[in-house]
C-alpha cells in the first residue's frame, strides 16, 4: 500500500513538473506559441477546402498573414503564407498562375504592413484588400480563366477579407498585441 502512495506521489510530481515547464515555456516562446495555434488553424483549414476539392477560398491566411505581420513580424507571417497557405495547395495540386502571382504579391504586402504598425489596421488592410485581388483579378482576366473560377477563387476571398478587416481585424489586433505583451 505504502509503494502504491509513493507511486501516485512521484507521478504527481512528475505531472506537476511538467505541467510547470509547459507553463513556463508558453510564457517565454509565447509569440511561438500563439504562430502555431494560428498556423495550425490556417493550414488545417485551407488544407481541408483543397483536398476535398471544396472549390472556396476563404481568404483567411492572407488575413491572418497580415495580422501576424503586424504583431509578430513579416518572418511569421512570410512562413505563414508559404506553409499554411501555398504549400498545402500545391500539395493537393490546386496552383495556379494567379497563385504563382499572388505569393510573392502577399510576401510583399505582408513586409510592408509589418512596418505600418501605428497605423489602424482597418486603415491598412481595406486599401490593400482591394489592390491585392484587383491586381489577381487582372491577371485571372488576361489569362482567361472563367467567371465561375474567378469568383470562387478571387470574389469570394475578396468578399470575406473586406468582412474580416471591417468586423475582427480591431478585436484579433488587439488580443494578439496583449497576448505578445503580457
Amino acid at each position: 500500500m505504502q509503494k502504491k502512495v509513493q507511486s501516485f506521489f512521484h507521478q504527481a510530481e512528475l505531472f506537476i513538473i511538467g505541467l510547470l515547464l509547459v507553463i513556463v515555456i508558453v510564457f517565454l516562446l509565447k509569440k511561438l506559441v500563439l504562430f502555431a495555434l494560428i498556423f495550425m488553424l490556417a493550414t488545417a483549414i485551407q488544407y481541408y477546402t483543397h483536398k476535398n476539392r471544396i472549390n472556396l477560398n476563404f481568404g483567411h491566411v492572407f488575413f491572418l498573414s497580415i495580422l501576424v505581420a503586424r504583431e509578430l513580424g513579416s518572418l511569421y507571417a512570410i512562413i505563414l503564407l508559404v506553409f499554411a497557405g501555398f504549400i498545402p495547395k500545391a500539395k493537393t495540386g490546386d496552383v495556379d498562375v494567379p497563385d504563382l502571382v499572388g505569393l510573392p504579391l502577399e510576401i510583399i504586402t505582408v513586409f510592408i504592413v509589418s512596418f505600418l504598425n501605428n497605423v489602424n489596421l482597418y486603415l491598412v488592410g481595406i486599401p490593400i484588400v482591394i489592390l491585392y485581388y484587383f491586381i489577381l483579378f487582372s491577371v485571372a482576366k488576361l489569362l482567361g480563366d472563367s467567371l465561375p473560377e474567378m469568383a470562387t477563387e478571387i470574389g469570394l476571398p475578396f468578399l470575406m477579407n473586406i468582412i474580416y478587416f471591417t468586423t475582427i481585424s480591431g478585436p484579433m489586433a488587439t488580443i494578439l498585441a496583449l497576448v505578445v505583451a503580457s
